[in-house]
């Protein structure tokens, strides 16, 4: 993938800069498909799915998402409007549709592994529910998939 510089986040990083790896793990938790037409097809299919970043580039879980064909719902800059307006006039949902559960890291000063974690908001739980995401603890565990 073309590194790209951004221009408010980045205003004294350099042209000349080699791309760096990036690799992203993930697996399908839940699917759904929804009866409302979406482009050229008469239903909209929908997964949840758990990434697990390996590295830490900008914007690295939308771009990889993106380069496989499964751009992230609420994403203005690497989605896909039609799915973003389904959503938006569907659920009344306008929001991007990632978000971190947790957090592992180790503290740079001891060292020991620190973890946040947090809870899912109240309105995508109500989504996830709507699209019969009842369990998510209970879904069937897949093997890691690597971009």
């Amino acid at each position: 993938m073309s590194q790209k510089k951004d221009h408010y986040a980045d205003p004294f990083a350099s042209d000349d800069k080699p791309a760096q790896e990036a690799v992203t793990h993930f697996r399908t938790l839940a699917h759904v498909e929804l009866p409302i037409a979406i482009g050229r097809y008469p239903v909209a299919r929908y997964s949840l799915v758990e990434v697990k970043p390996e590295t830490g580039r900008k914007h690295q879980i939308r771009r990889h998402m993106k380069h496989i064909l499964h751009p992230l719902v609420g994403d203005t800059k690497h989605g896909e409007g039609r799915h973003n307006r389904l959503f938006r006039d569907h659920f009344n949902l306008r929001r991007l549709l990632l978000m971190a559960t947790e957090l592992r890291f180790d503290h740079p000063v001891d060292l020991k592994q620190v973890v946040v974690k947090a809870e899912i908001d109240p309105r995508v739980k109500d989504l996830f529910l709507r699209l019969g995401w009842k369990d998510l603890k209970s879904l069937s565990e897949k093997p890691d998939l690597r971009i």
